[in-house]
């Protein structure tokens, strides 16, 4: 007689024993039945072979997956949890051994971890008057690599800080900025390039109260900005989040991240630019 599939999860067959029992990809097969019909038995695939159901057969839900050695394995009263670590080795993860918890780091502190980590800072105490910029620039990368920022800023005296998109400053006017990498063992470059004529990667593009003055900042596209300080000397963006504060950049896009005084007083502008370069992953 033909095979009979009896839908279901597990599937269950019927068929004779002279019947080839099906083969059928070990996970989508797993603890499937075949009940002979002629000899009154049943069989359970156990993920490589049909063996016959008895009052002695072990369950495979008692059976964990060794992804190095491919194959079932018996299980024993505790469970086993495995994380890649490498494309074909895995091991235990460990716990906290006081409090048993499972430690883990943010995905951007990882980033750090694989080389794929950049900072860069200027700053400066020309500004002495209202509308005094100090400003870092660059232009992100035309890829799927996309540039995940979280910036900082602070001054001495009343200030606004604003991240301009689309910024469209003039070429060649500012001072090619060094880019650092986070893991000071890697030698990944960061994807970002330089505000020139022809630009470079790996740099950055600052500038100072002279040069911004004469690099036409377009202000049209603000795409966040914060007051530092109000009057109040000191005033800083310190204690935000990344969480809360991180951007994915525009791919292929300018940007400027912009320090202003708005008073005219002595002023010291600082800013500090901390990113990580991702591909998403893929379905």
């Amino acid at each position: 007689m033909a095979v009979l599939l009896i839908k279901g999860h597990p599937p269950r067959y019927i068929g004779l024993s002279t019947d080839a029992k099906p083969e059928i990809d070990s996970e989508a097969l797993l603890e499937a039945e075949f009940i002979e019909t002629d000899t009154k038995l049943t069989y359970v695939y156990t993920g490589d072979q049909w063996v016959e159901k008895t009052a002695t057969y072990v369950p495979m839900k008692n059976y964990i997956w060794n992804e190095s050695e491919l194959a079932w394995e018996a299980a024993t009263n505790k469970a086993v949890v495995y994380g890649k670590t490498g494309d074909a080795t895995y091991q235990v993860p460990r716990v906290d051994p006081s409090t048993h918890s499972l430690q883990v780091i943010e995905y951007s502190h990882h980033e750090i971890h694989a080389g794929s980590s950049f900072t860069c800072h200027f700053s400066q105490s020309a500004p002495t008057n209202i509308g005094d910029m100090t400003i870092i620039a660059f232009t992100t990368p035309d890829t799927a690599q996309y540039i995940h920022m979280f910036a900082e800023a602070s001054s001495t005296a009343a200030s606004t800080f604003t991240v301009y998109e689309i910024a469209d400053l003039d070429v060649d006017e500012g001072t090619q900025l060094t880019i650092y990498n986070r893991n000071r063992n890697s030698l990944t470059a960061s994807a970002v390039k330089s505000i020139e004529t022809v630009p470079v990667a790996n740099k950055a593009t600052s500038y100072t109260v002279a040069q911004a003055a004469g690099a036409t900042l377009s202000t049209t596209n603000p795409i966040y900005q914060k007051y530092l300080g109000a009057g109040v000397a000191g005033a800083d963006t310190a204690g935000e989040t990344r969480d809360a504060h991180e951007f994915v950049l525009k791919r292929n896009t300018q940007y400027a991240w912009v320090v202003a005084s708005t008073t005219a007083d002595d002023n010291t502008h600082n800013i500090v630019l901390n990113w990580y370069e991702h591909t998403d992953k893929a379905a």
